[in-house]
């Protein structure tokens, strides 16, 4: 008579969803599992992923959002300044084709302080000018 097989949890990870044996890594992250063979790799692979999202250093679960390009924030600013009917119209048009040119192409997130400030010193303005530039990029 054939002994009665008792599966405890440690076994049933080890033949999670594969015909053949080895050990699946899953991480917090993600539900993909990975199969990396041993089970003292799988978990040296487990600590390591563990180590690296403490550390920040793992990155984002969508890989593909880049985030909002500044060019459409820009554009639904203009939109609301037309449809609020605000006097000062002309001067933003004219102030944000400007800042247009140097970050459209980039992800508003990355654009940081410092790529602000370098932009403005790259031009031969006037200090007024160039604090109603840094007033205009902070207000909106």
């Amino acid at each position: 008579m054939p002994r009665k097989v008792v599966r405890n949890a440690e076994s049933s990870k080890r033949c999670q969803g594969q015909t053949s044996g080895g050990y699946v890594s899953k991480t917090p992250v993600s539900s993909i599992g990975k199969k990396v063979g041993r089970r003292g790799d799988a978990i040296k692979l487990y600590k390591i992923r563990k180590a690296d999202i403490l550390r920040g250093v793992k990155m984002p679960a969508n890989m593909k959002d880049k985030g909002i390009k500044f060019s459409v924030l820009a554009q639904e600013a203009i939109d609301w300044y037309v449809n609020h009917d605000r006097r000062d119209v002309r001067n933003f048009k004219g102030r944000m084709k400007l800042i247009l040119e140097a970050f459209a192409d980039r992800a508003a997130e990355e654009i940081k302080p410092s790529d602000i400030d370098t932009w403005i010193s790259s031009h031969k303005w006037s200090a007024a000018t160039k604090n109603r530039y840094k007033l205009f990029l902070e207000r909106r």
